[in-house]
């Protein structure tokens, strides 16, 4: 009985282990596709109703479990809730942009043409349903005049140092909230590639929007490498948000080593009450 028991909470355990990271991503057809960095495989998990093809901006909200993204790019700002499967138009957030995050609270976007970094809260139902926004220039020229204004790429939000990261045809840069500083980590990456940091904030992922490929950034020299081997390649995402630990669709080995570790239990119960 005992070993069967440890046996099924290290099942569960490894399980747990496996499932680290799920971008949310929306594509050509507008709708929302969920990218599996464990296996590299996507899966369409929402249908947004959109015709436009120019759908962009996407910003994942861990806590509540929205994706925020835009319809066109540039348009409004659409709200979907996962667990409730709602989609909500917030209505237009001043500007048009093709990049966005989401972190502290806000869902954070460099106004097309400018170098003029806004942040947009919201106000939520009881569900975490976005129901309304309110958005404010954070910090005008937010790169010190560097520059005069960013072509995307995309950016990223890593709360391990309160920080914005980009990929523009500035290269590879990182906006400390806080501090208020700008810093150019390669000015040699211009692969303009759409980025997400992983669920524990310690790996940043690549996309190329082009062929749908897949790769990792390293965070000390900032060169990426492809991710996987073959490299994984899947649904072509115009933009992605950062990653969630959890997915929305079950993997079917997942189910399979759960039930597995149920049986596991069971068969304990029923030799306790044999022997």
């Amino acid at each position: 009985m005992h070993r069967l028991f440890v046996l099924a909470v290290m099942t569960m355990t490894a399980i747990g282990i496996a499932s680290a990271s799920f971008v949310h991503g929306i594509g050509d057809d507008s709708n929302i596709y969920e990218f599996n960095a464990n296996t590299g495989t996507s899966t369409l998990i929402h249908v947004t109703g959109l015709s436009s093809s120019q759908a962009n901006a996407v910003a994942w909200d861990e806590t509540r479990g929205n994706m925020f993204f835009r319809s066109p790019s540039g348009g409004n700002l659409y709200a979907w809730n996962r667990s409730t499967n709602t989609q909500v138009n917030l209505g237009d957030p001043g500007g048009g942009t093709s990049n966005a995050t989401f972190g502290n609270d806000a869902y954070w976007y460099v106004l097309d043409g400018t170098d003029d970094l806004y942040s947009t809260t919201f106000t939520y139902d009881a569900n975490g349903v976005a129901l309304s926004l309110s958005t404010s220039l954070a910090k005008s020229n937010f790169d010190g005049a560097q520059f005069s204004s960013f072509n995307f790429g995309d950016i990223a939000f890593r709360a391990q140092d309160n920080s914005i990261y980009g990929s523009s045809g500035q290269g590879l840069w990182k906006y400390d909230i806080g501090a208020q500083s700008f810093q150019v980590l390669n000015a040699n990456f211009n692969q303009l590639r759409q980025i997400a940091f992983s669920s524990d904030g310690n790996t940043l992922y690549a996309h190329n929007h082009n062929d749908g490929g897949w790769f990792t950034i390293d965070t000390t020299t900032w060169t990426e490498s492809v991710l996987g081997n073959p490299q994984f390649k899947g649904a072509k995402l115009r933009d992605i948000g950062n990653a969630s630990a959890s997915s929305a669709v079950p993997e079917p080995g997942t189910i399979s080593m759960i039930g597995f570790a149920g049986l596991l239990l069971l068969a304990g119960r029923w030799h306790r009450r044999k022997s």
